[in-house]
């Protein structure tokens, strides 16, 4: 096993868990991370290997590819913009399974990376690869 490789290149720019909003004074809760592609970058990636159990929009997300890695482990790639794999596709670790966009973002050109262990969300950063 051990820690899975980037699924984008670029720069974080929402971090896992709670987030005080600036404008709003708020705190919220954030189930995953935001990454801004590098300028050339537009492919995702699978971090791990597993089977494709959802391709589609879904609110909120955007257009969202959810990947099934077994052991009730689940990757969930938001703001997609064209998908690259659909529904049933086995794909293996590091294979592109949609391009970068903005769709369901409010930060723009991003992907909303979240692991899940059964339902509960985990930090991706304990489990992707340090930079």
């Amino acid at each position: 096993e051990g820690p899975a490789p980037w699924p984008l290149a670029g720069k974080i720019i929402t971090r896992f868990g709670l987030e005080r909003h600036r404008q709003f004074k708020t705190i919220v809760m954030n189930n995953g991370i935001e990454i801004a592609p590098a300028a050339e970058t537009s492919l995702i990636r699978a971090i791990h290997a597993g089977k494709v159990v959802f391709a589609d929009s879904f609110q909120g997300y955007g257009n969202l590819v959810i990947i099934d890695h077994g052991m009730n482990y689940y990757t969930l790639y938001g703001h997609c913009a064209d998908f690259l794999v659909a529904m049933g596709d086995f794909v293996r670790e590091e294979q592109p399974v949609a391009s970068v966009g903005d769709t369901g973002s409010l930060k723009g050109r991003s992907l909303y990376l979240e692991i899940r262990y059964r339902t509960k969300p985990l930090d991706p950063l304990q489990w992707l690869r340090k930079r």
